[in-house]
């Protein structure tokens, strides 16, 4: 990949280069770009349908006052032209912390209108690292929460270290430069000894899954390797001096999503600098005020100074990164060049752990888009103005021990919440959502099922994994082929999925705010399609996600259209190139209630069928849903080794899921077992007559509060 241009990205961090190194006219497209995004979501609105478009109003969240200043009141939203009962009735939204959160935190919620939540009507929920994948199951898509699944293998050192040194070793060394030379701990250990022997240095000792600095220390001794998870790193030793003293950068970046990635620079920051002069003589190596720059450490120091005042930003050691954008600039340091190095670093880096972290996301969450992620990436820059990656922090320190913290912090979180979009869902939107989930893991487990018995046809299943691969197959084909041209795409020919991941990238470039866009953006896109384009030749994309250059044309090309024989009316879901769930059912499960097929055909009086594509929504249904992914999941663990007593079994506890709609399940369970019976029965027909029986439920139950899927 070629060097790191001055121009890749028109903005950088700092505030004080707005309009520095452009051309008239250049200030205005930013502004052109929210314009345009604003006309393309309406377009997208229309493609998907009012009914499938039903976004809340999102809560618009300000800094919360620093501590000792008049608190000002909530904003309160405005007030609905036509406000129908039921939102009337709505409690406000809620916040859920997890133990350890920063009181920072918890007044932005507050401040904001917020309330806490005891239980699980929370609209965001704010945890620290440990979070179980499991907790992402029974997620609405209108909740969001700060970690993704997966995501430290981008914030344990020896992870990201394997993660880097793998993509460098496919793309160049010479691309992935900012890795110091490092050895993973105690893999790698007698190799690093071999070298340690042979070329000495200065090596530094890191624990694998530490902070704060802690366990950090100079190796002067082969002896004091330590012997648990490690990683061993080339000293960085010409660090870039301000008035004598080494600082890192702690750089906030926010990932909305991974597949594919959308990624923001935060811009502000701090510049940490160490309490004593820089110094590599050997009395001096252990001594951590000089070669750290942790504020953890270094704020204990006799001669440590803590900012006081906001607006005096450059002074003590902690710095804005608008300060030291100020003070580089007055000693003729090309600040510009420095932070694209720097930005490049960052996104090569989440580039590299993308793909695992989205296949863990993917398989751990119902939803797209519930996950977010700030990131706390630490960068040290030496006298050549090339950065090198530290550290990257999983939950970086929110607490605010001066103003100049407080000032940077609040703002952080509340332009992040403002770009994820906090919302208050209604009751039924959330109810339907739920259900929504459950469909997706009843989808998953029936594909996997399928893998596993690979030509062996089941009954009741609708198309097989071939078939439904096989339209994804042609939608993407026809995405790559429209990227190519630069030609617009027609809208109408996206999937549900893709049409709703474009939304979401739509509504977050009009909430950017004080976010700069990493990736995707025109010019990132085209840097990076050495690692995409490898990437996707190497895996198999997953059904219905947009790749990244069909993003980029969709935000940043030719405007999309909408099919004019289609624009004016709700697209089916099934029509836009997914799998809708109405093909996973067998033809009597879409029959009216305790209609049998061959009644229906004899009684031309009987009420028309109901559509599907509005199955009722019950909490019968989630149980039987519940249950029937379960069985299945079980099914997958022991394989053939199921008895039909088991599936027996499972069947008794799919009846009484729900007591108050017995008549209604039993006669979906007497249709399939007047079709089982026709039927050879073979190991897993007992589990694929529970997710038959599950899903033609949906159709079969009453309306319950107009809640539709």
């Amino acid at each position: 990949m070629d060097p790191v241009g001055r121009r890749l990205w028109r903005r950088i961090p700092g505030y004080d280069s707005d309009s520095e190194g452009y051309s008239d006219g250049e200030a205005g497209k930013d502004d052109a770009f929210v314009d345009s995004a604003k006309e393309r979501l309406q377009d997208v609105k229309i493609a998907l349908g009012e009914a499938d478009w039903k976004e809340p109003r999102p809560v618009v969240f300000s800094p919360a006052p620093a501590p000792g200043t008049a608190t000002a009141p909530a904003p309160q939203p405005a007030k609905r032209d036509r406000e129908r009962p039921w939102e009337a009735r709505e409690a406000p939204p809620k916040f859920k912390e997890r133990a350890g959160a920063a009181p920072i935190i918890r007044d932005t919620f507050c401040s904001n209108g917020l309330s806490e939540s005891l239980i699980n009507d929370w609209c965001i929920l704010w945890s620290g690292a440990g979070m179980k994948e499991g907790f992402f199951t029974d997620m609405h898509e209108y909740q969001r929460v700060n970690h993704f699944p997966g995501s430290w293998e981008l914030t344990r050192k020896d992870s990201m270290f394997n993660h880097l040194s793998s993509m460098a070793k496919v793309i160049g060394e010479e691309s992935f430069d900012f890795v110091p030379e490092t050895f993973v701990l105690p893999d790698q250990s007698e190799e690093f000894l071999d070298y340690y022997m042979q070329e000495g240095g200065l090596w530094i000792v890191k624990p694998a899954n530490a902070a704060c600095g802690r366990g950090i220390y100079i190796l002067r001794d082969a002896a004091d390797l330590p012997t648990g998870p490690s990683v061993v790193s080339r000293y960085v030793h010409n660090p870039l001096l301000i008035q004598g003293l080494k600082f890192d950068l702690r750089v906030y970046v926010l990932v909305t999503q991974y597949e594919p990635l959308r990624a923001y620079i935060y811009r502000e920051g701090l510049a940490r600098f160490a309490s004593a002069p820089y110094d590599t003589e050997e009395q001096h190596l252990q001594d951590a005020y000089r070669h750290l720059t942790n504020y953890s450490i270094n704020k204990f120091a006799p001669n440590f100074l803590e900012n006081q005042e906001l607006q005096a930003d450059n002074y003590g050691h902690k710095w804005s990164l608008s300060a030291l954008n100020k003070h580089l600039k007055c000693i003729g340091v090309d600040e510009r060049l420095m932070w694209c190095r720097i930005m490049d670093l960052i996104v090569k880096s989440l580039l590299a752990v993308e793909p695992t972290i989205a296949t863990q996301t993917r398989k751990a969450t119902p939803h797209n888009g519930i996950c977010f992620e700030i990131y706390g990436f630490d960068v040290l820059v030496d006298e050549d103005l090339n950065p090198w990656i530290l550290e990257v922090n999983l939950s970086p320190s929110m607490s605010a021990d001066s103003p100049l913290d407080w000032q940077v912090k609040s703002s952080l979180l509340s332009d992040a919440f403002n770009l994820i979009g906090v919302c208050q869902a209604e009751s039924r939107a959330v109810n339907a959502s739920r259900v929504r989930g459950h469909v997706v893991r009843l989808r998953a487990a029936q594909q996997a099922l399928i893998r596993s018995r690979a030509g062996n046809t089941i009954s009741g299943l609708g198309p097989s994994l071939k078939s439904c691969s096989g339209s994804h197959k042609e939608n993407s084909a026809d995405l790559n082929k429209n990227s190519s041209k630069n030609e617009p795409i027609i809208l109408n020919s996206l999937s549900d999925l893709q049409l709703r991941i474009l939304a979401r990238s739509l509504q977050e470039a009009e909430r950017c705010h004080n976010f700069i866009p990493l990736y995707p953006t025109r010019t990132a896109v085209q840097r990076y399609k050495p690692i995409t384009d490898m990437r996707a030749k190497r895996s198999v994309p997953s059904s219905g996600k947009l790749s990244h250059h069909s993003l980029a044309l969709l935000l940043f090309g030719p405007l999309p259209r909408l099919d004019s024989a289609q624009a004016t009316t709700s697209i089916p879901i099934a029509a836009r190139g997914t799998v809708s769930l109405a093909s996973m059912l067998p033809a009597a499960c879409l029959m009216p209630r305790k209609v049998m097929p061959h009644v229906l055909a004899n009684e031309a009086s009987r009420r028309p069928l109901r559509s599907f594509s509005s199955p009722i929504l019950t909490t019968s249904v989630v149980q039987q849903l519940e249950s029937a992914v379960g069985s299945l999941n079980g099914h997958q663990r022991s394989g053939s080794q199921h008895s039909e007593q088991d599936g027996e079994d499972a069947a008794l506890r799919l009846d009484g899921a729900d007591s108050g709609t017995s008549g209604d399940v039993l006669f979906a369970q007497s249709e399939m077992q007047e079709e089982q019976e026709s039927t050879v029965v073979l190991s897993s027909e007992q589990h694929q007559a529970q997710i038959s029986m599950a899903t033609s439920a949906i159709a079969a139950l009453p309306v319950e509060d107009g809640c539709r899927l």
